[in-house]
C-alpha cells in the first residue's frame, strides 16, 4: 500500500514544477483526496457494517461517514432469532404506504433528512447497518491510501492532470484524466442517498402513441 509521501512523489515525478513553487504540497494532497472520495463513492469500494437500536420515532440516525446503504436489517421482534431485511424505495413508495396506513409485504425504508426512517415504524429494536463510507482523509505522510493498490494508480493519475492544467498542458491534463476515467462508472450525486435502487423514468403516451387494431 501506498503512503501519502509515495502518492505525491509519483505525482510531481511528471510535472515541470521541481521547486513546488506553482504546484504546491497542499494542492497535491487535496487532489488526491478529492481522487480517494470519487473512487470509492463510484465504485462503492469501502464498507463497514453497525448495529445498534432503532429510536423511539423508529430512526436511524446516519453515521458521520456514511455515503450509501448496503444492506439494513432489524429484529422482527424482541424474540425472534432471525433478522427482517428492510427494503430500501423512494420517497414515493415509501410515502404511499405511510400515507395510505397500509400494511407493506416487507418493511420499508428510506434515507430522509439525516436518518432512516422505517415503515412501518420499528420502535427501540435492534438493527444492522452495512454502508458505503467515506475514506479518512490523507493528511499525514505516512498515511496509507485505503483504496485498493491496484486502483491507486488513478489517484496519482488524477492529481497529475489537475496539475498539468495548473501548468498550462492541457493536453497532457486531458491525457492523464482519460486515464483516470477509462473504466469508471458515471460520478454519482446526491441523490443516491435519498432514491436507493433502479430509477426510470417513462414518458407519458401521446396522442400518436395510441394502438389502432388490425
Amino acid at each position: 500500500m501506498s503512503t501519502l509521501a509515495d502518492l505525491k512523489r509519483r505525482v510531481y515525478s511528471v510535472l515541470r514544477d521541481s521547486e513546488k513553487s506553482f504546484v504546491a504540497d497542499q494542492d497535491v494532497e487535496d487532489l488526491l483526496n478529492e481522487a480517494s472520495l470519487d473512487l470509492s463513492a463510484r465504485l462503492r469500494l469501502l464498507r463497514k457494517q453497525v448495529a445498534s437500536t432503532t429510536s423511539a420515532t423508529g430512526t436511524v440516525t446516519l453515521p458521520t461517514d456514511f455515503i450509501e446503504p448496503v444492506w439494513f436489517s432489524v429484529l422482527p421482534d424482541s424474540t425472534a432469532d432471525m433478522q427482517e431485511v428492510v427494503e430500501f424505495v423512494d420517497d414515493a413508495v415509501f410515502d404511499s404506504w405511510r400515507l395510505g396506513e397500509g400494511i407493506p409485504p416487507r418493511q420499508l425504508a428510506r434515507v430522509f433528512g439525516g436518518v432512516i426512517e422505517t415503515y412501518p415504524v420499528v420502535v427501540s429494536l435492534a438493527y444492522t447497518l452495512r454502508y458505503v463510507y467515506t475514506p479518512a482523509i490523507l493528511d499525514s505522510v505516512a498515511d496509507l491510501a485505503a483504496v485498493p493498490a491496484e486502483l491507486q494508480v488513478r489517484l496519482v493519475n488524477y492529481a497529475r492532470a489537475h496539475c498539468k492544467y495548473k501548468e498550462g498542458e492541457l493536453e497532457e491534463g486531458d491525457r492523464y484524466l482519460a486515464l483516470y476515467e477509462a473504466g469508471l462508472p458515471g460520478p454519482p450525486t446526491s441523490g443516491r442517498r435519498e432514491r436507493p435502487g433502479p430509477f426510470n423514468l417513462f414518458p407519458a403516451t401521446g396522442y400518436w402513441d395510441v394502438e389502432v387494431d388490425g
